[in-house]
């Protein structure tokens, strides 16, 4: 398996500007009360997307999975690239073959969870504080996305703010958007997009295979995690940000390498399973596991430097 092998391995403060434009521009005489609902209503938009309900296409073409591997070569290298890059493999990290799927309306965060969020969570609520005490400390940065967090741990944070994790569909619709689009901003690749690794050099790789991992990759800004929404032209077409890279994000699927859920829906995955599915990929792994449709599976207890929280919730159908 891929992800196996790989294993050893500003945003610009316009929300708060907009809030003084909107609350100077009430009237003189208006009520205390509506311009806290105004700030109130603003806060919510810059806090989270609305995607409405609608069809998209979830999943990779058999033209998408050439250019998966192509990428899939040019990271590894001729020699691993020819057992690891293979198109059947390959295809098992998408969401099968592309189909028109519908979802209902939703909303998610449009940035990911930041240590500052769960450590609030911790000290008000039901977050356990293993997260910012096991593993590297190093990671706990206040402005950082929240790592190191089991899928439990980002189910219990997100349940905490009146919300859910997403669905697959969910958070492949919101990366997508309604063109089947190959990254969150386009159709071809950007340094700026993403915060990515890349795969090590060939010298420093250990001989076994199996073993290869990735490295830390500073030419797209960053060493390691960037705070979220530091590659503003990155953002996905609903204006959701680090859908690629950064931190990957617990989805609440289940995982089936069998295939994707059969209903096209609303789908939700199998109801039950060993592995949890993680989207988006890392500041730690290859480029090419940041795609919209590329997914990847984990064990749900397990913690990782590499793995967030982003968030999201039902709304009421459009009239």
């Amino acid at each position: 398996m891929l992800a196996r092998i790989l294993r050893p391995l500003r945003r610009p403060l316009t929300a708060a500007a907009a809030t003084l434009l909107a609350l100077a521009a009430l009237p003189a005489d208006g009520s205390q009360h509506a311009a806290r609902q105004q700030e109130r209503a603003l806060k919510r938009e810059s806090e989270m997307a609305r995607i409405p309900a609608g069809t998209f296409i979830m999943g990779a073409d058999d033209e998408e999975v050439v250019d998966f591997k192509r990428a899939c070569e040019e990271e590894f290298g001729p020699e691993i690239g020819q057992q690891a890059c293979v198109p059947e493999r390959l295809r098992d990290f998408a969401t099968g073959s592309p189909r028109l799927v519908f979802v209902s309306a939703f909303e998610i965060d449009r940035l990911e969870v930041t240590t500052a969020h769960y450590r609030e969570c911790v000290a008000r609520g039901p977050c356990d504080m293993r997260p910012l005490v096991a593993g590297d400390a190093r990671y706990a940065v206040e402005a950082w996305p929240m790592v190191n967090v089991t899928w439990d741990d980002a189910a219990t944070y997100c349940a905490w703010r009146g919300k859910r994790l997403p669905s697959e569909a969910e958070w492949e619709k919101a990366a997508r958007g309604g063109d089947a689009r190959r990254w969150p901003w386009g159709n071809y690749d950007r340094k700026d997009g993403a915060n990515v690794g890349r795969i090590e050099r060939e010298i420093v790789r250990p001989p076994n295979p199996n073993s290869v991992g990735s490295d830390i990759d500073e030419s797209d800004g960053f060493r390691e995690l960037a705070p979220p929404g530091s590659l503003p032209f990155g953002r996905s077409p609903y204006g959701v940000q680090d859908m690629a890279g950064n931190a990957a994000e617990w989805v609440a699927d289940w995982y089936d390498e069998n295939g994707y859920a059969p209903s096209t829906v609303d789908p939700t995955g199998p109801k039950s399973g060993h592995l949890r599915v993680t989207r988006g990929g890392s500041f730690y792994e290859p480029r090419f596991f940041a795609r919209a449709y590329y997914r990847n599976a984990e064990l749900p207890t397990e913690r990782s430097i590499t793995r967030g929280i982003r968030c999201a919730r039902d709304v009421a159908a459009s009239p």
